[in-house]
């Protein structure tokens, strides 16, 4: 592209940006891809961010404690999926360490929302894939792959070099409509890690957003509910998932920080750790109580027994109940009989039941009377995005919203809320 050309696409990234400024949710979500792809394809590995700037940049929660080295302390991220290849840029409080092993990527970009793959290097020449759950002799050369460390770290990694790591048939460019991107720093001489910002981008290609990997069919229509907390989530697992939903419409929501982790610290040994410990569980819906179960004990995080979860249903009409379940002990504040409206505070998030995630709330349907069976869920008049913040560029209001493993949600009227810190 000539410099004419570029000054012309300069202009327009710079004008879109005005204009959408106020209120960046009122943009079709295909005008800010075509925005970020146009930035996205000036950009060179050189280990400068000059050429980064109209791409969003995820920063560390504003009141965390910074880290002892500011080589290694992160403090924003990015990520350019493009056609081809994945762009991902890392800045640290300092100028960066060029150490081998100096940080390491976690890549959601294919499979459920447990991350894909790992990616780390020794040097510029020896950049590595591995799968998340690694042994000796797996790892693979990113054929291809470019590293440059100076003000920031740069890298690029073509989707091709990706393939062995992935599932037999997976395509890597078209496998998921966005990538996600967990950076980790490391210190090899301790072993240890540090969290740093999670960021996640739309594929930024001439298409457009893709459409998400379909859902199962239902005989049920999707049932219209609000979300069931105040504030930013974000859906942990989704509808269908291996892990513990295999067959069911339920959803886990959660909030996180800036790194996307639930828990303050990489351990969550504590239920107080999470973020979502005691949060106030809100009926998504007016109805009457037909279950309301309380008193059995907490569990420590990912220590789950097979005792029952406290939970809260409510049949909402329209042969619907709507089920909030893993509620704190002793938290549950109806009774069977009740009548509640939306709104209403039902109980507080707890660690009840088989929740080896740690505390959360787990959200669905059933059919009513009976629970003969789950049913999809809509929520009303909610913003989806893709990252913790905010400000997220990739925010976008919906009426009603299937929800989705990967997602960010926030309610209506949580603008504006507190994020969260370690």
């Amino acid at each position: 592209m000539n410099r004419a050309a570029l000054g012309v696409v300069a202009a327009w990234v710079a004008c879109a940006c005005a204009a959408s400024a106020a209120d960046p949710a009122s943009t079709p979500l295909a005008d800010r891809i075509a925005v970020a792809r146009a930035v996205a394809d000036r950009v060179v590995i050189d280990g400068r961010a000059d050429d980064w700037r109209g791409l969003y940049q995820a920063a560390a929660d504003p009141g965390r404690v910074a880290g002892p080295d500011p080589s290694r302390d992160v403090v924003a991220v990015a990520v350019a999926p493009r056609e081809a290849d994945v762009l991902v840029m890392i800045r640290t409080a300092g100028r960066p360490s060029a150490e081998p092993w100096s940080f390491w990527l976690l890549l959601d970009l294919a499979g459920d929302q447990l991350d894909d793959l790992q990616i780390l290097w020794e040097g510029p020449r020896n950049v590595i894939g591995r799968p998340v759950a690694s042994r000796p002799g797996q790892d693979v050369p990113l054929a291809g792959a470019e590293l440059a460390v100076g003000d920031v770290v740069e890298l690029r990694v073509p989707y091709a070099a990706l393939a062995p790591l992935l599932p037999a048939g997976t395509d890597a460019r078209t496998a998921k409509p966005w990538v996600r991107v967990k950076p980790r720093s490391y210190v090899a001489r301790t072993g240890a890690f540090t969290t740093a910002p999670c960021v996640a981008s739309y594929r930024l290609t001439a298409a457009g957003p893709a459409a998400d990997v379909p859902q199962p069919e239902s005989r049920d229509r999707g049932v219209p509910v609000a979300a069931p907390f105040a504030g930013r989530w974000y859906v942990t697992q989704g509808a269908h998932a291996a892990r513990t939903h295999a067959g069911l419409w339920a959803f886990d929501l959660n909030p996180t920080d800036a790194t996307g982790d639930a828990a303050r610290d990489l351990a969550g040994a504590r239920n107080e750790d999470y973020y979502g410990w005691g949060r106030d569980v809100l009926a998504a819906a007016g109805g009457r109580v037909v279950v309301a179960r309380d008193g059995n004990p907490d569990d420590r995080p990912k220590a789950a027994t097979a005792g029952p979860a406290n939970q809260v249903m409510v049949d909402v009409g329209n042969g619907a109940a709507v089920q909030y379940a893993h509620l704190m002990k002793g938290s549950v504040r109806v009774k069977v009989g009740d009548v509640v409206r939306a709104g209403d505070v039902l109980g507080r998030v707890g660690n009840s039941g088989s929740a080896f995630a740690g505390p959360h709330l787990h959200f669905s349907a059933f059919s009513h009377p009976g629970g003969a069976r789950t049913m999809p869920l809509e929520l009303t008049g909610v913003t989806v995005g893709l990252n913790a913040a905010a400000d997220d560029p990739w925010n976008v209001r919906h009426d009603r919203w299937a929800p989705r493993e990967g997602y960010y949600v926030e309610s209506a009227g949580a603008a504006g809320a507190a994020p969260l810190t370690k």
